[in-house]
């Protein structure tokens, strides 16, 4: 335990007292001055001094005590934390080796129960390429001779050669159904790439039934080539040009029914702003007169000018010079 003095109450001592021993001897000197004074102003009756206060030394136990749990209290959350840091590092750790020891194992095991796997397969590739694809065609008899066949140059056991036999069937048989698929996409991609060569990538120009014939016959050789894999190219394609011709008379129906709606439409635009319509070029024309003298009624030269355009009322413009006048005067005078 710790105490600690009251430095502000001893602020009246004259002197420091240097150890245990002179501080006791220090304190009885002072005792005995005090009574013998204190008796002496008694009998003369003179007013007595105040007694110095007492120095109280203050108990800070608690705050020692305090401090201590907190280092205590710390230093157990270090070593908490520390603890929980090494179980993590041991629990990796333990994986890891748990990890590689199952890895080995499955490769010992890969490398043990697959070397007759391997080794039939090798042979059957040299006999069947890659896939087992050259013999697609053999039957269950020819294909299980060539695996015995295989078998003679393998440590394979009898159980384990019965199921790689199985393996290797299902993947011959998978190998063929997918490079089957792979040659009809491929010869139906060729195809496409000739015939849209030909009718365009919408198929536009061959909408006529001698077009398509005509497409037709350029790619025949294609799909001569592409019998095996799938033998109904052109036939397919027939129908569809089929189907897109009928969609396009349909089509063209509308349109033409569209477009004498409108034709008609502009007709009736044009005979209200005063001129005709002109089918051939699907605009308003309109006349202009040249009338010469009193006579109103009978112009003596006209043109005609489509919408929008420029003209100039004059004599030159209309091509009437007294020439002119001079020769429907005298028609005139010989018609009456």
């Amino acid at each position: 335990m710790f105490a600690v003095c009251d430095i502000a109450s001893a602020a009246a001592r004259t002197a420091v007292r240097g150890n245990v021993a002179s501080a006791r001897k220090s304190v009885a000197t002072a005792a005995s001055t005090t009574q013998d004074i204190n008796t002496e102003k008694t009998e003369s009756e003179t007013p007595q001094e105040e007694e110095p206060e007492p120095i109280i030394i203050e108990n800070k136990s608690s705050q020692f005590e305090d401090s201590i749990t907190a280092i205590v209290e710390s230093s157990s959350e270090d070593n908490y934390f520390a603890e929980q840091i090494r179980k993590q590092r041991a629990s990796l750790a333990a994986s890891e080796a748990k990890s590689a020891s199952e890895s080995a194992q499955k490769d010992a095991l890969k490398n043990n129960s697959n070397a007759c796997d391997r080794d039939l397969r090798k042979c059957m590739t040299e006999k069947c390429g890659n896939g087992f694809t050259k013999c697609a065609l053999d039957g269950d008899t020819i294909f299980g001779d060539k695996l015995n066949a295989c078998k003679k140059d393998t440590t394979c056991k009898a159980h384990e050669f019965d199921l790689f036999v199985k393996e290797i069937k299902a993947d011959r048989d998978m190998s063929v159904r997918l490079a089957s698929y792979e040659n009809v996409i491929n010869c139906g991609n060729q195809y496409n790439a000739c015939i849209m060569n030909e009718c365009g990538t919408t198929y536009n120009k061959c909408l006529g039934k001698p077009y398509a014939d005509a497409a037709v016959e350029k790619c025949k050789t294609i799909a001569k080539e592409c019998t095996e894999s799938d033998s109904g190219l052109a036939s397919r394609f027939d129908t569809a040009i089929g189907l897109l011709r009928g969609e396009a008379e349909k089509q063209v129906a509308k349109d033409e029914k569209r477009l004498y709606e409108l034709r008609n439409l502009m007709s009736k635009t044009c005979t209200g702003l005063g001129a005709m319509f002109d089918e051939r070029s699907f605009d308003c024309v309109f006349t202009v007169n040249f009338f010469a003298g009193d006579n109103q009624d009978v112009p003596m030269a006209s043109r005609k000018r489509y919408a929008g355009d420029t003209f100039v009322c004059m004599q030159e413009w209309f091509g009437v010079n007294v020439t002119t006048f001079k020769e429907n005067a005298y028609r005139e005078t010989r018609a009456q």
